[in-house]
């Protein structure tokens, strides 16, 4: 290969460090600022970048012109390496932190890969076709998209357990919600920490455990103004049909008998419209954190981020714990079965008013392969 041909392939490479760098760049300068206009172009950029790693890589291992030790990395990181940093800080802090550390280490290395690039030159650091190089460049393009996808989904699960305090548990065989039994002076609350569909079983087995004498049991949903119906029930029935699953609504809580019934959630009509745009896009297991995620991509600004954070939890949690002061003048098992971001919440106001634990009920909500 001809010093000219070199020189090409080196300032292709070049492009796509700088695209990186633009990227890296305007992804820090658009998470502190919450700029819409800085949107579009992180977008395209980012597309760009993903789009140009593919040959960058293949590239890196079959044509001697590349500095291997660069561009055999940068896709690397690009593909895996990105969303599993911002996987692993999101899973302990707010997704903008995370959006913050991603955008930095990419940043670090593009800057770092520029340097090395500029010294390297097209006649040094390069060599002939690898044919070593060119079998690990295909292996990889197998094995490290598995063993990443493990890896975030290891995350993802540790991240679930976390938001929700233990109340929904990810195992070998599938999903699990945890009730926790809180007892003081001869009442009795019950929290579940909930998922919104679910095998036909989960829901039966809760609704006999529920259907006592003297219970109350303290519903969850948004209501549409004026109608008696919940506000997300149609939405979260289409979702547990295409997985082949049941909905809460529909199946739980019209099997109940003995137990009191009463609304304990706010209606759409109390709530910011952006608000009901983020409940609906809500996923039945959504945290804390995730909430506050979506919070966040839907909203024009930080403030308004802050506003549908506060009405989704905090007004909504609340609204509850009044019920919940009512219901134990009245009944002496109070039953509150929630989604699971809101108990952490729950739990610790019960504690609050003098509750203590007395022991926990684990439930199979579905099986991963009960899907479909």
């Amino acid at each position: 290969m001809d010093v000219r041909w070199r020189e090409g392939v080196v300032t292709a490479g070049r492009m796509y460090l700088y695209a990186l760098l633009m990227h890296a760049g305007v992804s820090i300068v658009h998470t502190a600022t919450a700029s819409s206009l800085l949107q579009a172009p992180r977008a395209a950029l980012a597309f760009a970048v993903i789009a140009a790693s593919i040959p960058v890589y293949v590239a890196a291992g079959f044509l001697p012109g590349l500095p291997r030790r660069i561009f055999s990395v940068l896709p690397l990181f690009v593909w895996f390496g990105g969303p599993l940093v911002h996987a692993v800080v999101a899973a302990f802090t707010l997704p903008s932190t995370a959006d913050l550390a991603t955008s930095a280490c990419g940043l670090l290395l593009a800057v770092a890969s520029v340097r090395a690039v500029g010294v390297m030159g097209p006649e040094r650091g390069v060599g002939g076709f690898s044919f070593r190089l060119a079998a690990f460049a295909g292996l990889t393009l197998v094995v490290v998209p598995v063993g990443l996808l493990a890896a975030i989904l290891a995350v993802s699960f540790i991240k679930l357990n976390l938001e929700t305090r233990g109340y929904l548990r990810v195992r070998v065989d599938g999903l699990y919600s945890v009730e926790r039994v809180f007892r003081a002076e001869g009442r009795e609350v019950r929290l579940v920490g909930m998922v919104h569909m679910g095998d036909a079983a989960f829901f039966r087995d809760l609704a006999r455990s529920f259907d006592t004498s003297d219970t109350i049991v303290l519903e969850e949903l948004v209501r549409a103004p004026r109608d008696d119906g919940p506000w997300r029930a149609s939405a979260q029935q289409e979702q547990a049909a295409a997985f082949g699953l049941h909905d809460q609504g529909s199946f739980f809580l019209g099997e109940l008998q003995r137990a009191v019934r009463r609304h304990a959630d706010l209606d759409a009509g109390d709530l910011d419209p952006r608000t009901l745009e983020a409940l609906a896009g809500a996923s039945p297991e959504s945290g804390a954190d995730s909430i506050r995620m979506l919070a966040e991509l839907l909203a024009p600004d930080a403030a308004s981020a802050d506003i549908v954070h506060h009405d989704a939890l905090t007004r909504r949690n609340a609204h509850l714990l009044e019920h919940l002061d009512t219901a134990l003048q009245d009944f002496s098992v109070v039953i509150v079965p929630w989604g699971a971001a809101h108990m952490p919440a729950f739990d610790a106001a019960v504690r609050e008013r003098g509750f203590v634990p007395d022991g926990e009920v684990v439930r199979r909500v579905f099986a991963w392969s009960s899907f479909g």
